[in-house]
């Protein structure tokens, strides 16, 4: 088990663990998120992506898509999504939306909103180029 999971570079009026995120298994696969209260300066939920079971459409849930879904129950005003992936040192590793999750962040108009980490500054998730995710290849 990796005990130094490197910390979100985020100030946080209280400190707020996200390492149970972290597992050395998933991290090549599960994208993370989190919603962040920028104004407060406090973390109000935070998950990972997940697989679906058999007979569903999709093959998985995205982390942005979890959180933009959370969002519609939180005041939108002052929130930030951030996504991000451990790597197997656990590190923390920039992670950018695909194509479908880009058009729902642009669709809600959270296109501001969603970011992810790099070394310890955070930059957009969104790129002009979205790649198209692999379960989206699978599906066609």
């Amino acid at each position: 088990m990796i005990k130094n999971i490197e910390p979100l570079p985020l100030k946080l009026k209280s400190y707020s663990s996200v390492s149970n995120l972290y597992f050395k298994d998933t991290c090549g696969v599960a994208s993370n998120y989190l919603i962040y209260d920028k104004n407060k300066k406090i973390i109000l939920d935070y998950g990972s992506s997940r697989p679906n079971g058999f007979g569903l459409s999709k093959i998985s849930f995205h982390a942005e898509e979890l959180a933009i879904k959370k969002c519609n129950f939180i005041n939108k005003k002052n929130i930030e999504i951030y996504i991000w992936k451990y790597n197997k040192n656990g590190s923390i590793k920039p992670w950018h939306c695909c194509k479908s999750c880009t058009k729902l962040a642009y669709k809600y108009n959270y296109n501001n909103k969603i970011f992810t980490f790099d070394k310890d500054k955070k930059i957009s998730a969104l790129i002009d180029e979205p790649n198209i995710s692999l379960g989206n290849l699978m599906r066609h």
